[in-house]
Parts: structure tokens; sequence; C-alpha cells
């Protein structure tokens, strides 16, 4: 990284801000405040990245309001947060909101071909799959496990709602124990829950054709043929609740339990059993 770029809060690998922490302390926007204090090592601006500014304390809000209100000159804050709701409107008053949006799949498929040695066919798969995040889909084309465990990942999900409850039970206790740990991976079991939801969605819509997880077509139409969309609807809401009280720091067990309770059940296919 750049001598003058530093970056506080969540940590980009794992998503989390290490050491078992859940906020970011007041001592670190202290520190973060004596080094804005300082001129730039290299370049011609000293730049700090909060990722993650809803992990602020209050006493932490609190320290970085009078940064915010009168920055150095050559000090650029740059804060970062998935759900603006969760940071203080006196935080919020003082920035300048600026919305980054999933890119378009026809540009990722585009810069994917253009950087790598995938056709036309693949391009278009990794980037329905990646949801927008080019560097996701540039990382599957040069690992292949990548896809292999988004699989592995999505049999679990797939078959969550077939499971009984106490499986169920298992799932969400096995999740709470990560979202201690690391919140990247459980946000990325979650967004693939809401991932088939959306596809089985348009499949009780009668176009299963714009489904994304084509390869688990067979499973995905015989799950739409035992659900109403009003619960497909329904399921959707409620993941999306759920994920909103985890990003606010709920009782990660508490949310997920009440998640496996809620969630649609659906008659098991032969042999199907729920990993915990």
């Amino acid at each position: 990284m750049h001598p003058d770029v530093h970056l506080l809060g969540e940590d980009v690998a794992t998503g989390d801000l290490g050491s078992g922490r859940t906020e970011i302390s007041i001592d670190e926007v202290r520190d973060l405040r004596r080094q804005g204090s300082l001129k730039p090592f290299e370049g011609r601006r000293r730049v700090f990245i909060i990722n993650g500014a809803e992990w602020l304390s209050r006493e932490a809000s609190n320290a970085l309001l009078k940064t915010l209100e009168e920055p150095p000159d050559d000090t650029i804050l740059i804060l970062i947060s998935s759900d603006l709701a969760l940071i203080s409107e006196t935080l919020r008053s003082r920035c300048q909101s600026v919305t980054l949006q999933p890119l378009p799949p026809a540009l990722v498929a585009k810069v994917v071909q253009e950087r790598t040695s995938s056709d036309q066919a693949e391009a278009f798969l990794l980037a329905s799959l990646s949801r927008g995040r080019l560097g996701w889909a540039l990382q599957a084309t040069e690992n292949p496990t990548v896809l292999v465990e988004r699989d592995a990942h999505l049999q679990r999900v797939v078959q969550l709602l077939e499971a009984p409850l106490d499986q169920r039970f298992a799932y969400a206790e096995n999740l709470a124990q990560q979202f201690a740990k690391s919140r990247v991976n459980v946000r990325q079991e979650l967004d693939l829950l809401e991932e088939w939801l959306e596809d089985l969605l348009r499949a009780t819509s009668g176009r299963p054709d714009l489904a994304l997880n084509q390869t688990w077509a067979d499973t995905l139409t015989r799950q739409a043929s035992l659900i109403p969309i009003e619960a497909v609807v329904d399921a959707l809401r409620l993941l999306q609740d759920i994920s909103s009280r985890l990003e606010a720091n709920a009782n990660a067990r508490l949310a997920l339990e009440v998640l496996m309770l809620d969630l649609p059940w659906l008659p098991a296919a032969p042999a199907t059993e729920v990993p915990s």
C-alpha cells in the first residue's frame, strides 16, 4: 500500500475488524487524527480510508467529527459503509455521499474477455454469477476453486429449504460462530441464499430461463413446483430484514434461528442432508 494511504476498520480479505473486536475504538480515531496532522510522505495528499464506518463506536464517531468538520488541506477522509442508515446522521451530514453500484454484467463480461483467455460463454456466465463484482469474476478465471467452493456453499443453501428444524438450527449455530470471527463468509452465504430465492422467484413467475444458477435447473424446477410465489416473496423480505439486523449488530444466533424458523420448508429430495 502507498505510504500516504492508511486503512482503518474492516480487513478487506476477512471482512471483520480482527482480534475478535466489535467496534472501531476512539484510540484508533485519535491515532488517525495524529497521523492526519503530519505532512504527506511521498504524494500531495494523505488518504485515510475507514472501511466499515458503521463499526465506529459512539466515542470514536464524536472524536472523528472535528476532523471531518475541519480536515487538513492535504488530507482526504473516505468512509465506506454497506448501509448509510447505520452511520450517525451527524457524521453523514459532514460527508459527501457517493453511491457505488455493481457493474453491469455486460461490462464485466467484456473486461473478463479482454483480460483473460475466457470465451464469450464463460465470460457471460462469470459475469452473471459475479453480481457486478469484477474482482470476483477475474479471480474465478484465475482460480478454479472459486467456482468449486461457490457450488459447495450453494448446495448447502439449496438443501437448507428441505432440511428439518434440528439441521437448520445446527446450520444457524455454525453460521453464528463464523459471524463472531469473520463476517464476510456469513455475508457470502446469505447472499447465496438470496440469490437462490431470487432464482425461485423467477421460476415461480414462469421465467426459469432467467435464473442465474442454470446448472441447478432440475432442482430449481422441482423446488419451484412446491412453493407458491407469495412464500418466496415473504422469504426474500425476511432474509433482507435479518441481514439488516445482523449489520446492526443484533445477536447473530438469535437472528439466524428466527430465519431458520420462518423460512419455508419444502419436502426433501431423496438422501438430502444439510452439512452443519
